[in-house]
């Protein structure tokens, strides 16, 4: 027993001025300190509507306003829904590179919401 280091006190001390030593290196942040980008806010909240809500029972005449707002010509829209949707995903990611956005990112948004520029009401669901 009377090997070095075998003592209470000495043992503590060793653990004491290793945990002093890499303390601050090793310790993993928690949760709430983690530097990892927040949740995006959902399209609603931020004003765009989402393609796949708008239905030819309410919206064929709301998707006519809005290409007409975004300079398509009356005898080129489309007469069926999925058309119009197809052509307003076009527009709206002709838009989007426009602002600035890079390709790949405003073909992707593109085809997933775009944001309403006309005064067409866009009712998403039946009341």
């Amino acid at each position: 027993m009377s090997q070095e280091g075998h003592f209470k006190t000495e043992r503590i001390d060793a653990k004491q001025s290793m945990v002093d030593t890499q303390g601050s290196k090793f310790k993993r942040p928690n949760v709430t300190q983690q530097k990892e980008a927040r949740q995006k806010p959902m399209p609603a909240l931020t004003g765009l509507i989402a393609f796949s809500k708008l239905v030819q029972a309410r919206n064929m005449l709301d998707l006519e306003e809005e290409l007409l707002f975004r300079g398509v010509h009356i005898d080129e829209i489309p007469k069926s829904v999925s058309n119009r949707k197809k052509t307003l995903q076009d527009l709206e990611t002709q838009r989007l590179i426009e602002g600035g956005m890079d390709k790949d990112q405003a073909a992707e948004q593109g085809k997933q919401h775009f944001k309403k520029q006309s005064n067409a009401p866009f009712k998403l669901k039946d009341d």
